[in-house]
């Protein structure tokens, strides 16, 4: 069974790990996992959860046609792992690098550490500009452009909830109950979802963007 694990990439369009999931033709599992150590981390604060939860809701509503959806669990990344390779054996975890806080590095070492151990096959897919392990700035220009410059890889959702399995009755206690509540914000806060992603892009690109340049260091 393949596992891909979002983080901070809730969407299903243009997504290399799910799509290279996919095409490794095993059943897959959709997973986000809600971490004790980043509730408790004072860099996120409520809007983080009320967006993530949208995010969530709006990937499985794409899903929810087709009978799939993403498995949202909470505990620490890697007793979920852990719990779930023990039921339903993992043989390839697929999702993209995170460049993150500290708390998520290290929780990432903790994973590729557990990920060796148990011989599962974790890739890691680069998600931006920032390349890891560089110690000079040679070179490092052209593999930018060249990342950002690949071209989209998609799946349809119908394609994807044929390749989702169920999970596993022992790990239904790790369900997060917390999402229903994290659903409501303010309607000043950014809504979470890829439709609401595309809207705000397009209004930056067709009108924000004029005075961009002129105003980004005015404030007021």
């Amino acid at each position: 069974m393949n596992v891909v694990w979002f983080k901070r990439d809730l969407r299903l369009a243009d997504h290399t790990p799910l799509v290279s999931a996919i095409e490794n033709d095993q059943r897959l599992v959709l997973l986000y996992i809600v971490e004790p150590n980043l509730l408790a981390d004072p860099h996120y604060r409520g809007r983080h959860w009320h967006f993530i939860a949208q995010s969530l809701e709006a990937m499985n509503a794409q899903l929810a046609p087709f009978g799939g959806r993403v498995e949202v669990l909470e505990g620490d990344a890697v007793d979920i792992l852990k719990n779930l390779h023990a039921e339903t054996s993992i043989s390839g975890l697929f999702s993209y690098e995170e460049t993150g806080l500290g708390v998520t590095f290290d929780r990432d070492r903790r994973v590729a550490r557990f990920c060796e151990q148990a011989g599962i096959l974790w890739t890691e897919f680069q998600t931006n500009g920032v390349q890891r392990g560089r110690r000079d700035r040679r070179g490092w220009n052209k593999a930018w452009h060249a990342v950002m410059s690949h071209g989209q890889t998609t799946a349809a959702p119908a394609h994807i909830a044929q390749r989702l399995t169920s999970l596993p009755p022992a790990l239904e206690g790790a369900r997060c109950a917390r999402l229903v509540r994290w659903r409501q914000q303010k309607p000043e806060f950014q809504q979470g979802g890829s439709a609401a992603a595309q809207q705000v892009l397009t209004h930056f690109l067709t009108e924000r963007a004029e005075g961009y340049q002129l105003f980004i260091s005015k404030p007021e």
